[in-house]
């Protein structure tokens, strides 16, 4: 091959590359959000299942509080996130992030109520394997692959 050849096909080969580099590698507002969803779905997940570890003699005020809180960061997350989806995808996730907080507000309601140290070991663990059905059901089910 000349070196005039050569010197042609790597500068094709550059073009090319160039090319296929160019000017879209910002994702779109769409993709940021999904992106955003997958984030949170996935923090809530983590949270559940850091509740779920969670036993009487472990459990504290403050790490219920916090995961919770976590959870509810989460939500607002994708809550504000949501505008910018396609309009399937949309419905897909406030169908389950409505169905995911209705859950979370049964249980957190029904924690406390026992009066007794075995009733509220039986609630504690009843409440978290709750959560996690709930997260299951619903969250969990949201495509982010």
């Amino acid at each position: 091959m000349t070196a005039r050849a050569t010197a042609a096909t790597l500068l094709a080969a550059i073009v090319l590359a160039l090319g296929s580099c160019g000017g879209d590698d910002e994702p779109s507002a769409e993709e940021q959000a999904q992106t955003q969803v997958c984030d949170a779905r996935d923090g809530i997940a983590r949270e559940v299942d850091r509740l779920a570890g969670l036993t009487l003699t472990t459990a504290t005020v403050d790490d219920v509080t916090s995961s919770l809180q976590s959870i509810e960061d989460d939500l607002r997350t994708i809550a504000d996130n949501e505008s910018q989806l396609s309009d399937d995808r949309r419905q897909q996730i406030e169908q389950a992030t409505g169905r995911f907080a209705d859950e979370v507000g049964d249980v957190v309601g029904d924690l406390g109520r026992s009066l007794s140290l075995s009733g509220a070991r039986e609630q504690l663990s009843s409440a978290l394997s709750q959560l996690g059905d709930a997260y299951r059901s619903s969250l969990e089910r949201i495509d982010c692959d």
